[in-house]
């Protein structure tokens, strides 16, 4: 004795031209669309009234519209919306390998590893107006002593990341107001070769020169805007 209950019709196989198919999903083009629908997104921090250190160092026009909140036109290619994206993924992969790592015993240190520090609420940055966070700190601890490291990670191509022989300096003044508003006295930069799968290190020391002159000009940015 057979049931029938319960079973399921047998499909119908189609017979469609793959390349009417391949017409019919047009996963190129969606793709496509999926990323530069983002142009029209408008974040939160795109308008929150503050000044993100991936910022600093650059244009002030851009920091006084960002201070102004402004609403951003963005015309990002779909091909760069895909680098960045690419480039979030790493950072977690990055980061989660530190956390593995750096939450242990380390050479004789209790060492910590925290991921997106953020240094919005701090002392500093609240001063300065400034927001975001750092991709991550650690710190050592023996005794008495502790040791604060900003961890900042950077995934390049390999054409990019061939010419790398030191920290770039836009990324020099982005880790430092990060250290500077977290009292770190270093700054461990990762530079991550994504074609290739390899890393250089470097680790620098806090610059206060260098948060200085970040002060200089979000004062002079401040100024020129209540100047009209």
């Amino acid at each position: 004795y057979f049931s029938t209950r319960g079973t399921r019709s047998p499909l119908i196989r189609s017979d469609m031209d793959s390349n009417k198919l391949f017409n019919i999903l047009n996963l190129s083009e969606r793709v496509d669309q999926l990323h530069l629908d983002k142009n029209d997104q408008i974040q939160g921090r795109d308008v929150d009234g503050k000044f993100h250190p991936s910022g600093i160092g650059g244009c002030k026009r851009k920091l006084s519209y960002a201070f102004v909140r402004q609403e951003p036109r963005k015309r990002i290619p779909a091909k760069l919306h895909r680098t960045f994206e690419h480039g979030h993924k790493i950072h977690d992969m990055l980061q989660g390998w530190l956390h593995k790592i750096f939450n242990a015993d380390i050479s004789g240190y209790t060492s910590t590893f925290e991921d997106e520090v953020s240094i919005t609420g701090t002392e500093l940055a609240i001063e300065h107006n400034i927001a975001g966070s750092a991709d991550g700190l650690i710190i050592l601890k023996k005794d008495d002593e502790e040791i604060r490291i900003i961890y900042e990670a950077k995934s390049a191509s390999e054409s990019s990341w061939s010419r790398v022989s030191s920290p770039m300096a836009k990324h020099v003044t982005q880790a430092n107001i990060y250290a500077a508003c977290l009292n770190a006295e270093y700054i461990l930069f990762d530079y991550y070769n994504k074609d290739k799968d390899i890393h250089k290190y470097f680790i620098v020391p806090f610059s206060q020169e260098e948060w200085v002159n970040v002060t200089k000009t979000l004062s002079s940015v401040i100024d020129r805007l209540n100047e009209g």
